[in-house]
């Protein structure tokens, strides 16, 4: 099934701003197709439109279901497994700042200090000073993100 000339589009807007971001086009053809999508569609839908594989569909979605932004269902006397993506730009923004601050925040404060102990009396040199010292400023950098960030939810929730 061939997308039509707005899906096109939308798949290259889509694109072209993940892109940027380092995101995977064809996860980004996914987003575009599903925010389109009224309802939810079927995975074989998706597997169409998209032109991957069921299996390569499949794989993608387990994937992108933990971020919160593909949703997965069933409809009461079906098997078929029925895909939808939020469609709520604001939610998306918030949703992918919890899972910086639960993901990358935790580990950061539980890591980097770690390392900065495990290495800071090896510090022979000035490079290696220099070095540990620039690991202390990420780490400064972090706590305050960390504060930061319940902050820019609240106006996420608020907005």
């Amino acid at each position: 099934m061939a997308l039509d000339e707005l899906e096109r589009d939308v798949v290259s807007y889509f694109q072209e701003v993940g892109r940027i971001q380092g995101m995977d086009e064809s996860f980004l053809k996914i987003f575009a197709i599903l925010y389109l999508e009224p309802e939810p569609i079927t995975m074989e839908e998706l597997a169409e439109k998209t032109e991957y594989s069921p299996a390569s569909i499949s794989n993608k979605m387990k994937q992108l279901e933990p971020a919160g932004i593909i949703k997965k269902t069933t409809k009461p006397g079906s098997k078929r497994i029925y895909v939808s993506m939020e469609k709520d730009f604001l939610a998306i923004l918030k949703k992918q700042v919890i899972l910086k601050q639960e993901f990358i925040i935790t580990v950061a404060k539980q890591r980097i200090p770690e390392i900065i102990k495990r290495h800071e009396a090896k510090a022979r040199n000035e490079a290696d000073k220099q070095r540990i010292r620039s690991l202390q400023e990420y780490y400064e950098q972090v706590k305050k993100a960390e504060k930061l960030l319940p902050k820019i939810i609240d106006l996420f929730n608020n907005a």
